[in-house]
């Protein structure tokens, strides 16, 4: 049976050239060489997305500032036009007060 035979520990054969070996070498050198490129480029894009977010934060706090100051534009705004729209009834009620002697 297959138990019975001796079993052959693994060995090179002199029949594999020296080049395929050559060649499995120099493509797992490039695959180390891609990975770590990748990874330096993950690195990369990792640090610029956090100085990208932290900027996006300010940006955010900046509008919310803005907003702020043209919501009390608009209320100063509008009690300026309430105050006109009063300056413009009494001297209407002064014209016509003055018109009719």
């Amino acid at each position: 049976m297959a138990d019975d035979a001796p079993r052959e520990s693994w060995h090179l054969d002199k029949k594999v050239p020296i080049a395929l070996i050559a060649t499995l070498i120099v493509q797992a050198g490039g695959f180390v060489w891609f990975a770590s490129k990748l990874d330096a480029r993950v690195d990369q894009q990792a640090s610029r997305l956090e100085r990208l977010e932290a900027a996006d934060r300010a940006q955010d706090v900046k509008i919310l500032a803005t907003a702020e100051g043209v919501i009390r534009l608009q209320e100063q705004l509008a009690y300026l036009t309430r105050m006109v729209e009063r300056l413009v009834e009494q001297a209407d009620r002064r014209q016509q007060g003055a018109a009719r002697p």
